[in-house]
């Protein structure tokens, strides 16, 4: 991973999505949503959470574990983060079924 530079990683995973959402490739799709949700993490936790939200759905709408893993994966280490560490572990996220 390079670091530093979101702002063309944001234009490029935009990009990906369109091209996801046109050929119907809701893993890709997932990831895509996974990304741009970790680059809202620091500054805009509302959008993060909407972006890891569908990750999530689209995830669970298909049979790759690994998306979802990855999915919940980011969404968890972006709550202890958020909600100040194994204390955020305890207590359940906003959106989860």
């Amino acid at each position: 991973r390079r670091w530093g530079d979101s702002v063309s990683a944001r234009r490029i995973t935009e990009s990906i999505q369109v091209i996801c959402e046109r050929n119907c490739w809701p893993d890709n799709l997932s990831r895509c949503h996974r990304l741009l949700a970790d680059l809202d993490a620091a500054h805009s936790p509302q959008a993060a959470q909407t972006h890891y939200t569908e990750a999530l759905r689209l995830a669970r709408s298909i049979s790759e574990n690994d998306v979802l893993i990855g999915a919940l994966l980011a969404r968890g280490r972006w709550a202890a983060q958020r909600e100040g560490g194994a204390s955020a572990v305890m207590r359940p996220i906003s959106g989860w079924p």
